[in-house]
């Protein structure tokens, strides 16, 4: 997932991969070094060394810490993301209530990847939001049906199994 923004003339674009949870930022084009998980270095055209820490995650929304203690906000998550995002994980509660481990495990398994599915949604800044918004819906909708369809199969093999 790539985000861009800019401020005070200054263009920013922070990159992470949910699945390796690599993270990349380069400001005004020029990539800065890594120097552990969350703090990134580079040095101006007069030789001084300046770090920047990111605070988040694209899950959460993303702040860049300088080391004077300013900050920039790169994106902050709306009242209506944070809802879409997490819907998916209400399956888990159903999943773990009512279908035991295997629909518990099923239904965690499921539900983490429809709220990351609806966060990459979200970001994606070439969608209107309207459309978006449905989306991510739909995307809650599959997962829930997803996890309990495999979950009936699993355990309609365990009872023919038993009988």
């Amino acid at each position: 997932m790539q985000i861009e923004t800019e401020k005070d003339g200054v263009r920013y674009v922070y990159k992470e991969s949910f699945w390796l949870g690599k993270r990349e930022l380069s400001v005004n084009g020029m990539q800065l070094q890594k120097l552990d998980r969350r703090t990134f270095a580079w040095q101006d055209e007069g030789g001084v060394r300046h770090t920047l820490k990111v605070k988040g995650s694209f899950l959460a929304g993303i702040t860049l810490q300088y080391e004077n203690g300013n900050e920039l906000v790169v994106f902050k998550n709306k009242w209506y993301e944070w809802l879409l995002i997490f819907l998916p994980f209400l399956g888990i509660v159903f999943g773990v209530g009512f279908c035991g481990g295997i629909g518990g495990g099923l239904s965690a398994l499921f539900c983490i990847l429809g709220g990351v599915v609806n966060a990459i949604l979200l970001r994606e800044g070439n969608l209107p939001l309207a459309l978006r918004i449905v989306l991510c819906l739909v995307v809650t909708a599959l997962v829930q049906v997803a996890w309990f369809f495999l979950y009936s199969l699993i355990a309609t093999a365990i009872l023919n199994a038993l009988a």
